[in-house]
């Protein structure tokens, strides 16, 4: 593994920066990534993108601008042209039902002088003769459903990946499926049994779907296999590898690129490639790492020094990993280093 260099995308003191996502618009490779002058992990704020060239990697802020309604929505919901998916953010409520909210385990944001919290509901949008069809369904015996931006989409398929925290405060892997590239979906549990699953990635193998989880009490990352196209699921076990969460990608030669964010000594952004692949199994690299200076507290958090191993330094991770036209690695994440600014970098970097 050879790092090629890192890149500073967006850092300012006094901004909370996290989350980046990166798509191809316009045959051009995009990033986007929230923005807020406070801890947020919720996306109530700012929501900034702008194009990166590869010829000479340069970010041009195209567009940095603020949604007025609902910033979460225009995150966590994935468009297909006319069609798109996803969580419905937040509820608003009045500030002295807080404890009320969070006492039954749902979790809230106060912005000004209005409470958000979570959402039960999920968003479905489409176009039918130039008319938006919207609709708007709310998930029976959930607290709060989340989307999250790792979606597969193999011809006709799409799989988005969702989680729950369910009325008995269970954390469930939900998954959000059409058959039809996008015009009728189907939402279900992926593991009827309480697996405390989190947020998930999949990626296609042949005439298989390979899925990774976050584990919401334990650092291993989980895998499952699908063989029928993503309707059913292997009881998931976990791997050796420690990470949250996973970002899955398809290099050019057919091998797997995981990449992920590492919370313990030396916190930073780590990646393995896959070595072989047979049957429901993946051999996977040795760990390459490509940040380890991370793991200090945000400059909004109480904490004023570093902490190894404690919440207040996990600022860091959420990779998502694209393949250049000159064959090297792009991964872009959120980290806060020694100064403390929690902000978004990438690094190219190319595999050996």
């Amino acid at each position: 593994m050879k790092i090629i260099k890192h890149d500073i995308i967006f850092k300012k003191k006094g901004i909370y920066a996290s989350f980046p996502i990166l798509k191809h618009i316009d045959n051009k490779l995009t990033i986007g990534y929230f923005k807020a002058p406070k801890i947020d992990h919720c996306g109530l704020f700012e929501w900034a993108e702008g194009n990166y060239y590869d010829k000479d990697s340069r970010i041009n802020y195209l567009n940095e601008y603020r949604y007025a309604e609902n910033p979460r929505q225009n995150s966590d919901t994935f468009i297909y042209g006319d069609k798109a998916i996803g969580a419905t953010a937040f509820n608003k409520y009045k500030r002295e039902g807080k404890k009320d909210l969070e006492k039954v385990g749902i979790k809230t944001f106060e912005v000004g002088y209005i409470l958000y919290a979570l959402s039960s509901k999920l968003f479905f949008k489409r176009m039918l003769d130039s008319e938006a069809i919207k609709k708007t369904i709310a998930i029976p015996n959930v607290k709060y459903i989340l989307t999250f931006p790792r979606v597969l989409k193999c011809n006709d398929l799409i799989l988005v990946p969702a989680y729950t925290l369910t009325d008995d405060n269970k954390h469930q892997c939900f998954l959000i499926r059409s058959e039809d590239d996008g015009f009728s979906w189907n939402f279900y549990n992926m593991f009827p049994s309480n697996i405390d699953g989190n947020e998930m990635a999949f990626i296609d193998i042949d005439d298989k779907l390979y899925c990774m989880i976050r584990n919401e009490k334990n650092p291993y990352l989980m895998e499952s296999w699908s063989y029928d196209k993503g309707l059913t699921w292997t009881y998931p076990v976990y791997t050796n590898i420690n990470g949250t969460p996973p970002h899955l990608l398809k290099l050019k030669d057919g091998r797997i690129l995981l990449t992920y964010g590492y919370r313990y000594d030396a916190m930073g952004i780590r990646a393995k490639v896959s070595k072989i692949i047979f049957r429901n199994e993946i051999a996977w690299s040795e760990e390459f790492i490509l940040r380890d200076d991370s793991g200090y507290p945000s400059e909004f958090h109480k904490k004023k020094k570093d902490i190894k191993n404690d919440n207040g330094a996990m600022h860091v991770g959420y990779p998502v990993s694209v393949q250049l036209n000159n064959g090297n690695i792009l991964t872009a994440y959120y980290i806060t280093c020694k100064d403390r600014i929690t902000h978004i970098a990438t690094t190219e970097w190319s595999i050996e």
